[in-house]
Parts: C-alpha cells; sequence; structure tokens
C-alpha cells in the first residue's frame, strides 16, 4: 500500500478529525475516558503503589528507515509498540500507557493511516497497554514517523545494564543478524515474559535489548576494565530462505530485539536454562564470559574465539551518526 495520496490524504481533515479517525482505529487500547486517556490537557495515571518501580521508554519508526514504503503499514505500526515494549521487556517490567506522537506531511494517504493504526493498536491489546494520549504534527516533503513514549511497571528489581562481573555468563535468547533481509525486523515478537522470567530468578546480573546488533549493545553491559570473550561456534545465527546470517551481521546489523544478558557465576547455569525451556519451549543460548582485560587495549572489548584463535572485534554495529 503506497503511503502517500494526492486526494484521500490527511490534509482533507482537520487536526481533531484526523485524531479522532486514529483513535478509532487503535480499538479497545483507546478506550479509556479523558482525563485518564486522550482529550485533556495531560493523560492522569492511577499509580497501582508507590512502592511499585515505573519504567520509562521513548522510541519511534521512521518511514524509509525504520521500514519501507512497501512493507505493510499494520506491520509498521505493530512494530512501533513491540520496538518499545522490548525495552520494558529487558527491565524485566510490564508495559500499560503509551502517548504516540506522529509527524507526517500533508499526502499520507488516510488509508496507510488507517492501516498502520489498527497496527498499533492490534499490539497494544496484545500487551494490555493503553494510549491514553499524543500529537499530530505536519511536515514538508513526503515524511512520516510516529514516535511513542511507553511507560512499564514492576514490583520486581528491575533488570539493569549495570551489575555484571568478572566470570559471568552471557547469553542472549535467540538468534541474530540479518533482520532487516529475512523480515525479522517487522515479525518479531518482543521477550516480555521472558525479561518478568528473568527478574523474578533473582540470578541475572545485567540485562539489554539487543536492538544496535551484538557489537554495540555488549559493550553496555561490560563493568570497568572488563572484556567480553565470546566463542563464534556458540553464537547463533538466523537461517532464512536458505540463507544464514553472517558473524559480522550478527554484530552490525540490528534490529533482533532478544534480550542479551549475564548469568551469575555463582549459579546454576544448566539448572537454570532447563527451566526456562520448560516454560517457552526455546533454548537460551550461552556466547560467552566476562573476563577481566588482559591489556588496556582489551578493556572494553569484544574478543571473539574461533579455532582457537584469539581476535579484538572492531565492528561497534548500529549507530545513527556513524554511516
Amino acid at each position: 500500500m503506497n503511503p502517500f495520496s494526492t486526494n484521500n490524504n490527511v490534509a482533507t481533515l482537520s487536526e481533531k478529525k484526523l485524531i479522532a479517525r486514529v483513535c478509532s482505529k487503535f480499538g479497545a487500547s483507546a478506550s479509556l475516558p479523558s482525563p485518564y486517556g486522550a482529550g485533556d490537557d495531560c493523560a492522569l495515571i492511577k499509580a497501582k503503589s508507590l512502592q511499585d518501580n515505573v519504567c520509562a521508554t521513548s522510541d519511534a519508526v521512521i518511514l524509509g528507515r525504520h521500514f519501507a514504503e512497501t512493507d505493510s503499514p499494520f506491520l509498521a505500526g505493530e512494530k512501533l509498540i513491540k520496538r518499545n515494549v522490548s525495552d520494558i521487556a529487558s527491565m524485566g517490567a510490564r508495559p500499560f500507557s503509551a502517548l504516540a506522537s506522529s509527524i507526517c506531511s500533508p499526502n499520507i494517504s488516510l488509508d496507510w493511516l488507517d492501516a498502520f493504526s489498527e497496527g498499533m493498536g492490534s499490539a497494544c491489546e496484545r500487551y494490555a497497554i493503553k494510549i491514553i494520549g499524543g500529537d499530530f504534527a505536519s511536515v514538508k516533503d513526503d515524511f512520516f514517523s510516529t514516535h511513542l513514549t511507553l511507560l512499564g511497571q514492576t514490583t520486581l528489581s528491575p533488570l539493569l545494564r549495570t551489575g555484571a562481573k568478572e566470570g559471568d555468563i552471557i547469553c542472549t535468547t535467540g538468534v541474530l543478524g540479518a533482520s532487516f533481509e529475512s523480515g525479522h525486523h517487522l515479525t518479531f515478537q518482543p521477550r516480555l515474559e521472558q525479561g518478568v522470567f528473568f527478574a523474578e530468578s533473582g540470578l541475572i546480573t545485567s540485562c539489554i535489548d539487543l536492538s544496535d546488533g551484538l557489537g554495540a549493545d555488549l559493550r553496555n553491559l561490560l563493568p570497568d576494565g572488563m572484556c567480553a570473550e565470546l566463542l563464534e561456534a556458540d553464537i547463533p545465527l538466523r537461517e532464512f530462505d536458505g540463507k544464514k546470517a553472517s558473524i559480522r551481521g550478527a554484530f552490525c546489523d540490528g534490529e533482533d530485539y532478544e534480550l542479551l544478558f549475564t548469568f551469575s557465576s555463582k549459579s546454576n547455569f544448566d539448572k537454570f536454562a532447563k527451566e526456562y525451556f520448560a516454560k517457552f519451549g526455546e533454548p537460551i543460548f550461552r556466547i560467552g564470559e566476562i573476563k577481566k582485560a588482559k591489556s588496556s587495549e582489551e578493556e572494553n572489548a569484544l574478543i571473539l574465539i574461533s579455532n582457537s584463535k584469539r581476535q579484538k572485534i572492531d565492528f561497534v554495529g548500529f549507530d545513527h551518526y556513524i554511516s
């Protein structure tokens, strides 16, 4: 479906009517009455408990970067919700409320926008999220993006990026690489229940959402003076259409939306892995360990071990400002 139209487009509606149309496509996820839903200057949120941890994240989807004109607008709308849910999952929390703000050119097709909004609503219903407000803004030329702010909540101690120690085991919840080429970047399912399971276990020392590639995200878990030793043979690579992602793809492609985490070296990993498999029907992939750097050059570095050879990896993963 073409995102752009010369006649049946957003320019044919007032902002108020446009917002009403989009909200009608969100379904039950936009059912809260004002002021607890959209309709006032701010939405009110009733806190379940002042003891709970509330976490907040914000991420966007941009036409031409996170999805293509030829992609399903429904799946693009789902992706906006799911990539934010993935961040909440990495903290071991559950999402509950969201604010969505769109920036689009006047020639965005209303039919296309309907499908995008329906995708958002479908994903929100799946993860028990209420859309409680947002905004629309116009921009020239062919352009569309929607930004989401998502709130989550947990009574558990949240999973953090900090906390990994020497000897901790490095793991991921799924296969990596070639996300765009395989279509995984649109069809992935965030590891929400897995994140809660990790938080409940009390055995996870650090955790992060794998959105920028192993090369970028793993470095965020490394303590000062440490490195990550990774066994090339143990890094799970995505297979699709008779193809297989490369090791470089696992480090650089991004948009895997798996959880990358470290497991306490003082605990029984095999027992934990069996419990995980029994609950989710999928394995945990153990890919390496946190080790003390052997030199200053190895500090905060990724070391790939292949055929007994030790190589420092220079790929840094995805970065918005590095081509």
